[in-house]
């Protein structure tokens, strides 16, 4: 994929979730190939219109029209603009991916992965695009913890629900024994302590300190997390 300001995309065929959505889009320019005519040179759309252009065996093909009429399906040509846009999205998300890791690679914390960069960065969209990569939920940094640890202490609860639907362990332990839960009561994170308990968290685990999650709350006065987790 290259884009207007330079530069661009490689590899994208390496990844089946690219491969398909191009598929996608390769089958819909086919069927909707009546609303494409026939250009000579293409010309640079006017602005806020787009401009589709297939290749074909007879030549080139294009259909220009304005983005909102494409993005709210009210052109014939929409079908083919929302394949497009979804090559795009599996393109992007793979650029962010590579992204996370190289920030992973750059930490001084060499353990660290990029699935626990995005978490620590608090940044959902990544989280989802990593976990549909298939990134390791279980995976553990130099000190034991998790991506799930690092989200349950920064209080991330959308991207908690994300990791535990992906099968990250709740009851995961790190060098010290610590777990998901003791990390959420320590930092207060009520809305993370509620999605830990009903992901089956153990409350009454101890660390090596033999502290549990309950004690962590009360000890730091955070009444609310302790009464949930009594």
């Amino acid at each position: 994929m290259y884009t207007s300001t330079g530069g661009g995309i490689l590899g994208g065929g390496a990844h089946s979730a690219v491969v398909r959505a191009n598929r996608r889009l390769l089958l819909s320019a086919e069927a909707n190939l009546e609303e494409l005519v026939d250009v000579g040179q293409p010309a640079l759309p006017a602005v806020g219109h787009v401009r589709m252009t297939a290749v074909t065996f007879t030549g080139a093909r294009s259909v220009e029209a304005e983005r909102a009429e494409l993005g709210y399906r009210r052109h014939p040509a929409a079908a083919v603009f929302h394949a497009a846009e979804g090559v795009i999205t599996e393109l992007r998300k793979i650029d962010e991916a590579a992204r996370a890791g190289a920030a992973a690679a750059d930490s001084p914390d060499h353990s660290l992965t990029r699935l626990m960069v995005a978490t620590r960065s608090r940044d959902p969209r990544l989280v989802s695009h990593l976990l549909e990569l298939g990134d390791d939920t279980e995976a553990q940094d130099a000190f034991g913890h998790t991506a799930l640890m690092f989200a349950a202490h920064g209080g991330s609860e959308d991207i908690v629900g994300m990791l535990l639907a992906h099968g990250a362990n709740p009851n995961a332990a790190d060098g010290q024994t610590t777990t998901p839960l003791m990390w959420a009561a320590k930092s207060d994170r009520q809305g993370v302590i509620r999605q830990l308990l009903d992901a089956r968290a153990e409350r009454n685990t101890t660390d090596v300190s033999g502290t549990t999650a309950l004690l962590y709350a009360e000890r730091a006065g955070h009444a609310g997390s302790a009464a949930l987790l009594k």
